[in-house]
């Protein structure tokens, strides 16, 4: 397994992440569900894009991007709130729990789901 395919993976997931970021911003209207589960969407196909072009042992590397882009969120969500003297982490925390714990999730089925796939298609091009 080479550094070359983990990279690839993490660039990817970025990538994936951030397009399709943009483009559920710009198409979909921003309601309380869709606030939750854009993404969780967009982390399960992100983490899958990764997993597929890594291969294997990116689960770590998909997991530290997911709570590097949650801590970023978390700050800033704070700083948002900080200048109205509401600002706390246990509240922060209380509204975002569900998209935080299901994110996580399917940022994990993502990488094992793309990782699974990738194998597959080595096996079945090596058995032709």
């Amino acid at each position: 397994m080479s550094h070359k395919n983990l990279w690839l993976g993490f660039a990817s997931l970025i990538a994936v992440y951030v397009a399709l970021s943009n483009l559920a911003t710009a198409i979909i209207p921003q309601t309380i569900t869709a606030i939750t589960v854009q993404p969780i969407v967009i982390s399960f196909l992100a983490s899958f894009a990764g997993g597929l072009i890594a291969r294997e042992r990116f689960i770590f590397i998909a997991l530290g991007a997911w709570a590097a882009l949650w801590a970023a969120i978390g700050y800033t969500l704070y700083l948002i709130a900080a200048p109205t003297g509401n600002a706390s982490v246990s509240s922060i925390a209380e509204h975002n729990w569900v998209a935080f714990l299901l994110s996580g999730l399917a940022t994990v089925a993502g990488v094992y789901i793309g990782q699974a796939q990738a194998i597959r298609r080595i096996k079945n091009a090596a058995a032709t």
